[in-house]
């Protein structure tokens, strides 16, 4: 999957990749992995992919909630959310096709509601309000027309941001200025989803703990248990679910994680570990 995060956190995100087949994945390769399992030693703090600022709580994001756009294992640019773009001739404004038939799910897996434009229009507003502190906002109000301004109270008519539903599963960005990285973007945490209805029928409660989240992604939150263990199981909804080859993700928490996981790993208990250049040689 994707977003914009440290190598070190690949063999985890690649497991939530829209459309890994399209990149000439064999499934073939992957028929026998049912279960990932991993520790770790710094608990995350939020699972509001709206608000954070963290690398680990990036990971987890890009698990459960899919992103406009993602890039195949050369770096490109492919569909995600988004089935097509199109950028203007001066380059200011984008228009995105939403892929339809795309569902948000509780973390019982039950269906919320279709996944729309509306939701990342509704995520912007959330993001933009200072009330929120979203760590990101400026991430985004750094390219979007007069996103900084509705920010900082310059304006309080939410219509004039440069971000808009211009139907269902129609969305149109204008910005500030041409920026070529723009498309790359898209799959940043600040340009997620959100739905409206549920941000505001679950309040300050958003992203508390796994089950005040709603889920489009890859996987569902199973077991939320602070220092103890996160288990992630698949969605059995998601639309690209024949392109998902884990089950099961288990991380388990270990204050001791960056010392003990090269023995876990090489005892067979985990699946990945870092080792250090002199750990390496020594394996060699």
């Amino acid at each position: 999957m994707k977003k914009l995060i440290p190598l070190i956190l690949v063999l985890t995100l690649v497991l939530a990749s829209c459309g890994t087949s399209k990149t000439g994945t064999n499934s073939a390769d992957y028929k026998d992995v049912q279960e990932y399992n991993t520790v770790y030693s710094g608990e995350i703090s939020t699972l509001n992919y709206l608000t954070t600022a963290t690398t680990s709580e990036f990971s987890l994001a890009a698990n459960f909630v899919d992103s406009l756009i993602d890039f195949d294992r050369y770096g490109v640019a492919i569909p995600c959310l988004a089935t097509s773009w199109e950028e203007s001739e001066d380059g200011l404004n984008w228009t995105l096709q939403i892929r339809e038939g795309v569902k948000w799910y509780t973390h019982a897996g039950e269906e919320y509601a279709d996944v729309t434009a509306h939701d990342f229009v509704d995520a912007a507003k959330y993001l933009l309000n200072p009330e929120n502190e979203s760590f990101t906002a400026n991430i985004f109000y750094s390219v979007i027309k007069n996103a900084e301004e509705y920010y900082e109270g310059e304006i309080d008519d939410f219509e004039q941001v440069g971000v808009k539903a211009l139907g269902d599963y129609e969305l149109q960005y204008t910005l500030k200025e041409n920026t070529p990285y723009f498309l790359s973007m898209l799959n940043y945490v600040c340009f997620l989803p959100a739905n409206g209805d549920y941000l505001e029928e679950v309040g300050d409660k958003f992203g508390t703990d796994n089950e005040h989240i709603l889920y489009n992604g890859a996987y569902i939150m199973d077991v939320f248990e602070p220092q103890t263990r996160r288990v992630l199981v698949a969605n059995e909804n998601y639309w690209d679910k024949e392109n998902i080859f884990v089950e099961k993700i288990t991380h388990t928490f270990n204050k001791e994680a960056a010392t003990l996981a090269p023995e876990l790993f090489l005892r067979g208990e985990i699946d990945y570990a870092e080792i250090s250049s002199e750990l390496a040689e020594e394996w060699l």
